[in-house]
């Protein structure tokens, strides 16, 4: 039988066997605030629901409106070993303007989380600038459906920052910890 029959026979009979293919879970694992001149996360903390699932509850502070001159981008360590060697990964968000994150990414994930914070909705013209106050989070769970199956397994380390684009400076930070496992079920 040539080799292409054989490659084709496996995968049709892996996914006519009835085993699933493996998906993506997620755990938080921790949260941290490194700095914040215009945010204080300091109050917000990963706690543990149950025996399987951790979520992030606390509240927050913006203690100016968030506008024009800030940007917001994302960027990724991770330790497939699930030690703390993290290396540089390139899965990241480039900093974009605020208003445009707040239009674009917050608005298509607000869904997700609007039962869980007392955050202001974002209209589709946009919510520019983000309005200061205080703001809470009850129990965030992390939906593993939103995950992609690409993303490698490990100890991931991301760090969410704001950037003030009139002077190039990161001014605030903060570091979200989570463990991605592959799961079959």
């Amino acid at each position: 039988m040539k080799l292409s029959h054989l490659i084709s026979w496996s995968v049709i009979l892996t996914f006519n066997s009835g085993h699933p293919l493996p998906k993506m879970s997620a755990r938080l694992d921790g949260f941290e605030s490194v700095n914040g001149s215009f945010t204080d996360f300091t109050k917000m903390r990963v706690r543990r629901f149950n025996q399987t699932h951790t979520v992030l509850n606390g509240t927050f502070e913006v203690l100016r409106n968030l506008g024009e001159t800030l940007e917001s981008g994302v960027i990724c360590d991770r330790s497939a070993m699930r030690s703390n060697l993290l290396q540089r990964t390139p899965f990241k968000l480039p900093f974009t303007p605020f208003c445009d994150h707040m239009k674009t990414r917050y608005r298509y994930f607000q869904r997700m989380y609007s039962n869980y914070t007392n955050m202001p909705p974002v209209p589709p013209e946009g919510l520019c600038p983000f309005p200061k106050g205080s703001y809470w989070i009850k129990d965030l769970l992390v939906n593993n459906s939103m995950v992609p199956r690409m993303i490698p397994e490990g100890f991931w380390r991301c760090y969410l920052m704001i950037r003030d684009s009139t002077i190039g400076l990161i001014t605030d930070c903060v570091q979200v910890f989570f463990t991605l496992t592959n799961e079959l079920h």
